[in-house]
């Protein structure tokens, strides 16, 4: 069988190995053995991928055996060469995770616009002094030797 063989010619090629004839294999399938002969001769396109799944294992092949070389699956590339190799990129990757607008969008806190710090100041004093005793400014003063 050659590379460039349709899926057709692969069923073909399979059906053969295994001893099979095309009623044979069409009775697996529940289907006539004109249909099965339509697709073997090129005449008929077998272009669902739950038929060509269902030859497969009818034939005891894998499904990516009946697929012409085109659509076979190819490894993934290392992106390396994007993102530098995990030891490099580690640093960045935990930097950006902390940034506290990183967490704000994985912990979905929503933007705000920065807290002017006096105003800060001025609200948090004025509650640090609503709880001190009656003698507040007293005790400021005794409390700051």
């Amino acid at each position: 069988m050659t590379d460039d063989a349709t899926v057709g010619e692969r069923i073909a090629y399979y059906r053969r190995r295994k001893g099979m004839t095309q009623e044979v294999l069409a009775g697996l399938l529940g289907r006539s053995t004109e249909w099965l002969s339509q697709f073997e001769r090129g005449s008929r396109d077998l272009d669902r991928l739950s038929t060509i799944v269902a030859v497969a294992d009818a034939l005891g092949v894998e499904p990516v055996r009946l697929l012409p070389t085109q659509f076979t699956a190819r490894p993934r590339q290392l992106r390396d060469s994007v993102i530098g190799t995990a030891p490099d990129a580690v640093p960045e990757i935990k930097s950006a995770m902390l940034r506290y607008d990183g967490l704000a969008g994985l912990l979905g806190v929503p933007d705000r616009a920065p807290v002017d710090l006096d105003e800060l100041r001025r609200r948090t004093g004025s509650r640090s002094s609503a709880r001190k005793p009656s003698g507040g400014r007293r005790w400021d003063r005794c409390c700051r030797t």
